[in-house]
């Protein structure tokens, strides 16, 4: 049988009577801050890449910030399957964003079943689904350029644009 590793957290608090039981599979870590910093980096810097090459070649051009924002609501429009990442589903909507962009949308893929509200129609582009195409670019892009991390929620990385609070004193 193999050997299980494991942490118990004692808190110092007299009011937690609970130990915290934390269970970690062998040969697998969670991931550190910094990997998610450096893989934050990283994918900043392969849509960067990628802006300036769609910019190059189209004559409407893109911002950083657009394609971030494309790749966030990837992720969180990711659907529960095992075939494609989180990550892979940013990419993919990020590739079907800029083909919307170039006017190149012979295929789309509108989700629009039964149940979708007329405030989500409303905005479409929720709707629109990556095709195959997308992904496939998504699967190659994330090999090619080593964008692997494991993470389930976009709130893991430090790639979105936080909105500014103000504080007004009178």
């Amino acid at each position: 049988m193999k050997e299980i590793e494991y942490d118990l957290n004692k808190p110092n608090t007299p009011s937690h009577k609970d130990e915290e039981i934390v269970f970690i599979a062998e040969g697998e870590s969670k991931p550190s801050g910094d990997e998610a910093v450096e893989f934050s980096k990283k994918l900043l810097g392969f849509l960067e890449q990628e802006i300036k090459k769609f910019n190059s070649k189209n004559e409407k051009k893109l911002r950083l910030s657009q394609a971030r924002e494309m790749y966030c609501l990837g992720t969180r429009l990711k659907e529960q399957d095992e075939e494609y990442t989180t990550n892979e589903w940013g990419l993919a909507r990020v590739n079907l964003f800029l083909r919307i962009i170039s006017g190149n949308i012979e295929e789309l893929n509108l989700d629009i079943s039964k149940k979708t509200s007329y405030n989500k129609l409303m905005d479409i582009t929720h709707q629109l689904i990556p095709t195959l195409e997308d992904f496939q670019k998504a699967k190659n892009d994330s090999r090619d350029h080593e964008l692997h991390y494991p993470y389930e929620d976009i709130e893991e990385l430090y790639i979105e644009e936080k909105p500014i609070g103000f504080y007004i004193d009178y």
